[in-house]
């Protein structure tokens, strides 16, 4: 029991870190300023991703630091004005800041952000993203421009300011590539997920009744075998296939939504 889940959840881990990848991940200052240059390759179409990139409401979906985002104004010419609250903590010492930003589109489909520093906890800023189709996937390129206007305490230095940066992106990434693919049941990562998830309830109920009470999962049905890149996942007794109708979940790989 414990090898097949071992096996399940590594066929799961190496199935998402190949289809989708961080390229580069750059963090610089200049003078009071933070750059941010970001390319990301996402195993979705570039609709999706950009569905996701522009649901202003649910913008917290794509980060635990995001508390609040909603659209504030929309004006005739398309533009829209967003406000974004985020809360984060460096060891002992939390800070609330707030972004307001006012987004749109330009010809060629790039989402192009101008922050409005009177409303802002910043000085200046300015954003960009593109999103673009590779093959039957995406590539996102995000750059970014912050210069803050609050206080920190002397000891956060440059270097554990981008480290959180840094930290704080790449997890925007991990739930941005499972967003994508969060209610594609083709998805390989999926089907994996799922058999880890019902590997774990299993264990669970072997831990706390001393017998081995297998029941599929919701949505699951006896009678068939998932397979991934690693071989057959499990051989259980009423072995599983995959239903339809199975409402998988993210949180299978990471903590995202």
């Amino acid at each position: 029991m414990l090898k097949t889940l071992l096996a399940a959840l590594l066929g799961l881990f190496s199935l998402t870190s190949n289809a989708s990848q961080l390229v580069r991940l750059d963090v610089d200052q200049h003078a009071n300023s933070y750059t941010v240059y970001v390319v990301m390759e996402l195993d979705a179409s570039a609709e999706k991703v950009r569905a996701i990139l522009t649901d202003y409401a649910h913008l917290d979906r794509l980060n635990a630091s995001i508390t609040a985002s909603e659209i504030t104004d929309a004006r005739d010419d398309g533009t829209l004005r967003v406000l974004t609250r985020f809360e984060n903590c460096i060891l002992f010492f939390c800070l609330t800041v707030q972004r307001v930003e006012d987004i749109t589109e330009d010809v060629h489909g790039r989402i192009l952000v101008a922050l409005v520093p009177d409303a802002s906890s910043f000085r200046s800023g300015q954003a960009s993203w593109e999103v673009n189709s590779i093959g039957s996937g995406s590539r996102v390129i995000h750059r970014a421009t912050l210069e803050p206007d609050f206080w920190l305490p002397p000891w956060i230095g440059t270097a554990i300011l981008k480290a959180t940066l840094r930290r704080e992106i790449r997890a925007s990434f991990e739930n941005l590539e499972c967003l994508t693919r969060k209610n594609d049941l083709s998805h390989p990562a999926v089907q994996t997920a799922v058999v880890a998830e019902h590997h774990l309830n299993v264990v669970h109920e072997v831990t706390n009744h001393g017998d081995d009470r297998t029941r599929p999962p919701p949505g699951v049905k006896p009678g068939g075998m998932i397979a991934s890149s690693t071989g057959r996942v499990m051989q259980n007794p009423g072995q599983l296939s995959l239903h339809n109708n199975y409402p998988y979940s993210c949180r299978a790989r990471t903590n995202c939504p």
